[in-house]
């Protein structure tokens, strides 16, 4: 097992009080886990709240992972991160707030002899890996800038030129619920990851390299100076430290550099450095010798799961200086009103199921932009200034089946609580409208918008696009509308080839012509529609509940027994066979989950 050097240190600045902290432990689990942990949180808050808010995050991360029993690092770290939340608002409600970053080193992985890295954040504090002359920043600022950009939703230069940019988005201790961010955002010969694609790479987790050095960081480390707008500390300072084989004395070093140029802000680091018999002693004004600049070199080609690593500032400039940060910078997290909503047009979270509900990831969701997935994903919605809403309100889950592609154009959550949205060809959403049922929902054609399903007082419904084919019951493309609940006038639709609107019966499937809007037909809905929709439910959310609405659909012959319980679904048959008819033997799977 790799023997890590390891120092962690703040340092007050030109601040009248200490509010950052940064902590270092080796942890073994119950389960056998080898871990050491690097911390390094920044709060705010009036009097001693900001620092009680960090040192109780700090804390409580490593209280819960010394006691769990989970053996997956990447849910563990949600875990600890999601408790430490729950801690601080519960203790201080608002007034004492935190950011926070963190790495976990596997020093058990037979795989990576010099450990593998995992991290987590919440905030604008740094996760950073110091290789092959290359200083990378891992994770990304939490801001409404790029929340919008890292979800695919924005370019770089149209989330700038928001009036609220930098508005924070995930703050530790301001709510009771928080979204764990344990990307890595940084790939080998890429320069720009998403937000999904960070969370897989998280997930794997990076190996680690002998001479590697990592480190979390407050932003007061790379908070630029008022009189010559460079950081507090540069980056061939941190180069240059990174290859002392003392921690200690790096991190001393570092904090020097940063007192003479008088930082307005608090500072905090906790680093880690794998050992290197080329690592030599480091003083403040040293260069980098030539055995130092070989290690560099060497690092290079043993390069494994990240290598050669972009840093990923959005500039348009040379990517690789910590001038030129990752995000778009933060601003003093202190008394945010709603951490886990990016701002007033932030509407709910898109989640996507990766594979499971215990892996989900989610981003923000926005009015006016489109939302895909090459997997089953929902968003949850509950419209715009949803902060003032009671905790009691049922947001809308909008279910999208793989490579369904929507628009949202109003999420209106006051009464009538109602939402508009716009579906793309090819797609297939499921709705259950939760409180917005009062108001209803206006689901628009994309392709062509005179196509309008229209619902009130309705609480699921469907819109399907079908492409012909040798399966389907009808030669043409076609839109599938369904109501599954509902009064006689709740539901309703117009096409291109009626003037008036057409009245809906619930639980009636009708099927238009895609092109033409022609009824084709009303037919029964389609058990393997039913069934999708109630696997797509119970994918993303572990549960059926909000799928209840299908209830009485999934039981097409009527006997008691439903999906996926029933494995003879159309045959009238007995509860304790199966759904089956007595003496028939029910097959050994059923159709789905």
């Amino acid at each position: 097992m790799v023997d890590l050097m390891a120092f962690s240190a703040r340092e007050t600045g030109n601040r009248e009080r200490q509010e950052d902290y940064a902590v270092h432990e080796y942890i073994k689990t119950p389960t056998g886990l080898n871990l050491y942990i690097a911390i390094a949180c920044d709060g705010a808050g009036g009097g001693e709240a900001g620092e009680m808010a960090a040192r109780l995050t700090a804390r409580s991360v490593i209280d819960h992972i010394e006691i769990s029993d989970e053996t997956n690092i990447p849910r563990l770290l949600i875990e600890a991160v999601t408790s430490a939340n729950e801690l601080v608002y519960s203790e201080l409600r608002g007034e004492g707030t935190s950011t926070v970053s963190m790495i976990a080193i596997d020093l058990s992985d037979p795989t990576a002899p010099n450990g593998r890295m995992f991290s987590a954040s919440v905030g604008d504090s740094y996760v950073c890996l110091i290789r092959d002359g290359k200083l990378v920043r891992l994770n990304i600022d939490h801001n409404l800038a790029n929340e919008y950009i890292y979800a695919g939703q924005m370019s770089v230069q149209e989330a700038r030129r928001l009036a609220n940019a930098e508005y924070p988005t995930r703050i530790i201790g301001v709510n009771p619920e928080i979204q764990v961010d344990i990307g890595f955002y940084a790939e080998k010969d890429k320069n720009f990851v998403n937000s999904r694609r960070a969370f897989k790479i998280g997930k794997l987790g990076m190996q680690l390299l002998e001479g590697d050095t990592v480190f979390v960081a407050s932003d007061g480390i790379f908070r630029v100076g008022q009189g010559n707008r460079r950081p507090y500390v540069h980056k061939d300072e941190l180069l240059r430290h990174a290859l002392d084989d003392d921690a200690e004395r790096a991190v001393r070093a570092l904090f020097r550099y940063a007192a003479q140029r008088r930082p307005d802000d608090n500072l905090c680091m906790s680093i880690l450095m794998v050992p290197s018999r080329l690592r030599r002693p480091v003083r403040a004004s040293a260069e980098i010798s030539w055995q130092q600049r070989l290690l560099l070199g060497a690092i290079t080609a043993v390069l494994i799961i990240v290598a050669a690593l972009a840093f990923l500032s959005l500039a348009d400039t040379d990517r690789s200086t910590p001038e030129e940060l990752l995000a778009v910078q933060g601003t003093d997290p202190a008394f945010i009103p709603e951490p886990t909503r990016a701002s007033a047009n932030q509407i709910g979270i898109q989640f996507f199921a990766e594979p499971n509900a215990e892996d989900a990831l989610s981003v923000p969701l926005f009015l006016r932009r489109s939302f895909t997935y090459n997997d089953v994903n929902y968003l949850k919605i509950d419209g715009l200034n949803a902060q003032a809403l009671p905790d009691t309100f049922l947001p809308a889950n909008v279910y999208l089946q793989a490579d369904s592609s929507i628009e949202i154009l109003e999420a209106q959550n006051q009464p009538p609580e109602s939402i508009t949205l716009a579906v793309d060809a090819s797609s297939d959403v499921f709705i259950n409208a939760g409180e917005f049922s009062s108001g209803g929902f206006r689901v628009q054609y994309i392709p062509n918008d005179d196509f309008r399903l229209i619902t009130r007082r309705s609480e699921c419904i469907s819109f399907k696009y079908t492409t012909a084919g040798v399966d389907t019951l009808f030669d043409v493309d076609t839109l599938s509308l369904t109501c599954y609940t509902g009064d006689a006038d709740s539901c309703n639709f117009r096409s291109p080839s009626s003037s008036q609107p057409t009245q809906m019966s619930i639980g009636t499937e009708y099927v238009l012509d895609a092109e033409t809007g022609e009824l084709l037909g009303r037919i029964e809905p389609q058990y393997e529609n039913l069934t999708a929709y109630y696997d797509t439910v119970v994918t993303l959310h572990n549960n059926d509940l909000w799928a209840n609405c299908l209830g009485s659909y999934l039981d097409p012959d009527n006997d008691g027994v439903s999906y996926p319980d029933d494995a003879c679904p159309f045959d009238l048959g007995l509860a304790g066979n199966r759904g089956c008819a007595a003496g028939v033997v029910p097959p050994t799977e059923t159709s789905g989950s």
